[in-house]
């Protein structure tokens, strides 16, 4: 899937596909022809081009649609910036299946330059609206090569699900234009009881996108404040209005003394940050990809 790219990737991909020898189908979001594919076109490979940048979500709902969750038992999301080695998406799959109990699986991630650290093993959610990252940036020969870890959160650059779970709860939310989906996702099977793991035996390897960057590469307000709005919506679907205020009342002077603390952001940027969060938060109920390209802006 190319999902709106600036650069010549899908050129590139034909032109190797056509060397290859290998049959291939494009398709383009709202054409007529976007219905999910039959189950004898397996073995073709399938080009779906978005021509802009719908956020992360939306382009892996796309992607599913095209393909039919009734067609595949499990599917498979994976970032364009990893490497699978050898061997990792067949010990996934066979674990998966062995351990049916369990429909939603990761990979070991480790960073693309330098495979010896961990990058994700998955991690837990915690009562207070955020997630642990227990490995993140140890040893990998600090875990095990076999079996299994249950856990409450995993993240979306690499995810095995079963379709069950798409018939049953339905594709990713669209709320968030950057970020926050993979969040919602564990919320949302944390409370419908679905069983999520981290599995040993498979490994990625992962560029860590700095797509988010992007918004302003000369500043890290703008990337906090897209993050704390999308955990701030987020997480008035899941507590309840007595409880959400509360939560928020606390949470807010914790992610503005965070921001302090870790990059000695001046008081009025501080002031003004804390007050767009309380103002958009209160209102909004998506951030809109309009939403993420403003925030630049915002902070100037």
């Amino acid at each position: 899937m190319d999902n709106g790219s600036e650069y010549d990737d899908i050129n590139q991909i034909r032109v190797f596909l056509t060397q290859k020898g290998l049959r291939f189908k494009e398709y383009k979001r709202g054409d007529s022809s976007l219905q999910p594919i039959s189950r004898g076109n397996h073995l073709n490979i399938n080009i779906l081009k978005n021509q802009e940048n719908l956020g992360y979500a939306s382009a892996i709902n796309t992607g599913l649609k095209l393909l039919g969750v009734d067609n595949f038992k499990w599917l498979l999301v994976l970032n364009n910036d990893t490497e699978v080695k050898p061997d990792s998406l067949i010990n996934l799959l066979r674990i998966a299946e062995k351990e049916n109990q369990i429909k939603i699986w990761a990979p070991v991630i480790t960073y693309y330059y330098n495979p010896d650290l961990i990058w994700d093993i998955g991690g837990s959610l915690t009562f207070w609206g955020s997630r642990t990252f227990p490995g993140r940036k140890k040893a990998r020969s600090s875990y095990p090569y076999q079996g299994f870890t249950e856990r409450t959160f995993v993240t979306g650059c690499a995810l095995l699900i079963n379709s069950e779970i798409i018939k049953t709860e339905g594709f990713l939310t669209e709320k968030f234009f950057f970020g926050e989906e993979d969040y919602w996702f564990a919320r949302l099977m944390q409370k419908k009881q679905h069983r999520m793991a981290v599995c040993w035996e498979a490994e990625i390897k992962h560029k860590v996108s700095k797509s988010i960057k992007k918004v302003s590469p000369q500043s890290i307000v703008p990337m906090v404040y897209i993050h704390n709005l999308n955990r701030l919506i987020d997480m008035k679907m899941w507590l309840n209005s007595t409880f959400y205020p509360i939560w928020k009342f606390l949470y807010l002077p914790y992610a503005t003394f965070t921001l302090w603390w870790k990059n000695w952001i001046p008081l009025r940027q501080l002031i003004k940050f804390n007050k767009l969060l309380i103002k958009n938060s209160r209102y909004k109920e998506v951030v809109t990809r309009e939403d993420f390209l403003k925030a630049k802006e915002l902070f100037q």
